[in-house]
């Protein structure tokens, strides 16, 4: 299955494989380039949420987001 962006180690990369959260959400992710298939890599990691890097772009998620994300 994979596990939630949010327990993701710093440097960490990956395949998106899910995302259990609302259409709306669902959908801001896919327009950022996060969304099945996708690869992703945490770069950094804080109370406010996990800095990634999604191709030559960087967002950073909140955290209740981040658990929304399964990753592999």
């Amino acid at each position: 299955m994979g596990s939630k962006l949010k327990d993701f180690k710093v440097g960490k990369a990956g395949i998106v494989k899910g995302i259990h959260t609302e259409k709306e959400d669902a959908r801001r992710l896919n327009s950022m380039g996060i969304y099945p298939g996708a690869p992703i890599k945490v770069i950094t990691k804080g109370p406010s949420g996990c800095l990634v890097s999604v191709g030559c772009c960087r967002f950073c998620i909140e955290p209740t987001t981040a658990g929304c994300i399964l990753v592999a």
